[in-house]
């Protein structure tokens, strides 16, 4: 019987911090489920910036990505290129949309040089955050 109980036991502690880790659809307590659709070309600034994006909003404890689109309440697309030929600046535009009835609700664009990718894309997950929290304030998601 003890042994039982320390298997159940283990197995229940294993699989609660597995289900940590992923987001398992839009009814995750808390968490935004988001789909990113990214669009940059080969090495670049844009993508440099875009990989920072992404690893900020995977260590959000706001946001879980998902690899689905209707796994996820807000699908954000991405599409960045570079602003000069030489690589040094990077012109991102974000399009933000519901998935319930494909709302469109937010648009932003962040032009920066190499000096300031990281800190522009901070900008942009600080107002991605601001409209995921009006959003939910106005009940358009969970």
């Amino acid at each position: 019987m003890g042994k039982t109980f320390a298997l159940v036991f283990f197995v229940s502690i294993a699989l609660g911090f597995s289900q940590a880790e992923v987001c398992q659809g839009k009814g995750h307590p808390g968490v935004a489920a988001l789909y990113l659709a990214e669009s940059t070309g080969g090495y670049s600034s844009a993508k440099e910036w875009a990989s920072h994006f992404r690893d900020l909003i995977q260590k959000s404890p706001s946001y879980c990505l998902v690899s689905q689109k209707e796994n996820a309440v807000v699908i954000v697309s991405m599409l960045g290129t570079d602003a000069d030929l030489n690589g040094v600046s990077t012109a991102i535009s974000i399009a933000v949309y519901s998935t319930k009835e494909s709302i469109f609700l937010a648009h932003w664009l962040y032009v920066s040089g190499k000096e300031s990718l990281d800190s522009s894309a901070e900008k942009a997950v600080a107002a991605l955050e601001h409209e995921v929290r009006e959003l939910k304030r106005l009940r358009l998601v969970r």
